[in-house]
């Protein structure tokens, strides 16, 4: 039965599958590498937001040590609040930049890691080959 149904042409398979269209929220992300793009967009907003809860806990803070009086607990709750933040804003910055490290020592393209590729099935050609034995095949 698995051999049958492998053994289906295209014609076949998408009458069997159906026709497939894309819902109209993901139209703008287009047919082809849309996932990657939104999953892009994805990123930047969770490094966005992050770095807008980052500013609002150094607000905060500024504000606890202001109206800290001299508090031990406060200035340490300050302390603790500065001191998580800047990492927090330290690290959303380092990501990218240890992906692109990783990405040239491991692939020679800093890019490979930021920015990724989804590559269908090759296709082969047949290129004209000198002699009896026909063409070779050459990946696209």
């Amino acid at each position: 039965m698995l051999t049958t149904f492998l053994a289906q042409t295209s014609s076949e398979m998408e009458t069997f599958f159906g026709t497939i269209t894309q819902p109209e929220a993901l139209k703008a992300y287009g047919t082809s590498g849309g996932l990657i793009v939104f999953i892009s967009n994805m990123l930047t907003l969770i490094v966005l937001s992050g770095g807008l809860f980052a500013l609002f806990n150094i607000i905060t803070a500024g504000y606890l040590y202001l109206t800290g009086s001299g508090d031990a607990k406060a200035h340490e709750k300050v302390l603790s609040k500065l001191n998580m933040s800047l990492l927090g804003i330290v690290l959303m910055i380092m990501a990218p930049a240890i992906m692109a490290v990783m990405g040239w020592v491991l692939f020679k393209d800093p890019t490979f890691f930021l920015k990724p590729q989804l590559k269908g099935p090759e296709e082969t050609i047949q290129t004209p080959g000198g002699g009896g034995g026909g063409g070779q095949n050459e990946y696209l």
